[in-house]
């Protein structure tokens, strides 16, 4: 049960990935472009943070769930300050 979580913003987009100190290799769990995201939330739960993302699909709104684990509480305010960043860019108007 001892995995590594990722979250990595690039200019046009989110990745998340998940993977085992002890494997080299780690793919992602969800790739979408920034534009599609509706929202990322973090919450604090009776033990672990949970993130949740939701996304703008053809289907309509889907979300998705990861789990952080214990976090330091500087560690969940970093993840909300990349909510209002992701926020931000998807406000910026394209040049």
């Amino acid at each position: 049960m001892l995995k590594t979580f990722s979250l990595e913003v690039s200019e046009h987009i989110l990745s998340i990935k998940y993977r085992h100190p002890l494997v080299p290799n780690h793919h992602p769990v969800l790739e979408v472009p920034l534009r599609k995201v509706i929202f990322l939330k973090v919450e604090k739960g009776i033990i672990n943070y949970i993130m949740i993302i939701s996304i703008n699909t053809k289907r309509g709104m889907r979300s998705f769930y990861y789990r952080l684990g214990n976090l330091p509480e500087h560690q969940g305010d970093k993840f909300k300050k990349m909510s209002d960043l992701i926020s931000y860019v998807k406000a910026e108007p394209e040049l």
